[in-house]
């Protein structure tokens, strides 16, 4: 389980996250979805502990073994050791070490913990498969790979270590729409397979929808709406809502020639 309480951000008169409260679906993917400026960035870099906020907290519950008392505990009493193991984190182009090979981006700080050689090559394996990369790929460098291929690397990177928790910062934006498109099903696929909570960003309305169980629209550092994708297409709490959507939609359809 994973929880913010009350946490908020100034960044000298700029409010850039009002008090905020969520409690993240144990699970179940949760999209934050917003225009550009409107907090979801600050809330997703306090929950990876990045930066403080000014108040509140971050609750993590990582069950039985993961070093924490019992129940949720804040982020700040957590080792770094427990933390690592607590998170998965996936940003825009896979964010790899440019020196290293794929292989060894997804494996470092596997190794760093001095993990067992068979067990890191055995769930190597299992991610490429996984993430449908193959093996060979795994000798490349970065600058050898592809855009989506960087992308699955940098999952496997995240998924290492097993955290129950992954989060993605718009981690398909930097993707042609084809491969975008390969990857969102290939994802939402990961997703339901490891039922891991995920918090998701992302600017796409069509994309939030596709994944999220529920989403979470912000705007000018406070929380719009928070609800399934029916609530906020069906019962949209605030103007600001229905203008977001209808923002979105593509005008394509009525560009395309009808047969």
């Amino acid at each position: 389980m994973i929880a913010v309480d009350g946490i908020s951000k100034t960044y000298g008169a700029r409010h850039a996250l009002e008090p905020t409260t969520i409690a993240f679906s144990p699970g179940e993917t949760t999209v934050l979805i917003g225009p550009s400026g409107c907090g979801k960035s600050t809330m997703l870099r306090i929950i990876m502990g990045l930066i403080t906020p000014d108040t509140g907290r971050v609750l993590l519950d990582l069950g039985p073994g993961a070093g924490s008392d019992a129940g949720p505990v804040e982020m700040t009493r957590l080792s770094a050791n427990s933390l690592r193991h607590a998170m998965g984190y996936v940003i825009q182009d896979g964010g790899l070490f440019p020196h290293l090979t794929a292989e060894h981006n997804v494996t470092l700080l596997a190794r760093y913990l001095e993990r067992d050689e068979n067990q890191i090559r055995d769930r190597v394996k299992a991610l490429a498969d996984l993430t449908q990369l193959p093996a060979a790929l795994l000798r490349r460098y970065p600058t050898e790979l592809s855009g989506g291929q960087r992308q699955r690397v940098g999952l496997m990177r995240s998924l290492m270590l097993d955290p129950p928790i992954l989060v993605l910062d718009e981690p398909l934006g930097a993707l042609d729409p084809i491969t975008r498109y390969e990857l969102q099903g290939q994802l939402k696929g990961i997703f339901a397979q490891l039922k891991k909570t995920v918090i998701l960003v992302t600017h796409d309305m069509g994309e939030a929808i596709y994944f999220g169980a529920e989403i979470v629209l912000m705007r000018d550092g406070r929380v719009a709406q928070r609800g399934t994708p029916g609530d906020l297409l069906e019962r949209p709490a605030e103007p600001f809502v229905s203008e977001f959507i209808r923002a979105q939609r593509s005008p394509l359809p009525q560009l395309l020639p009808e047969g």
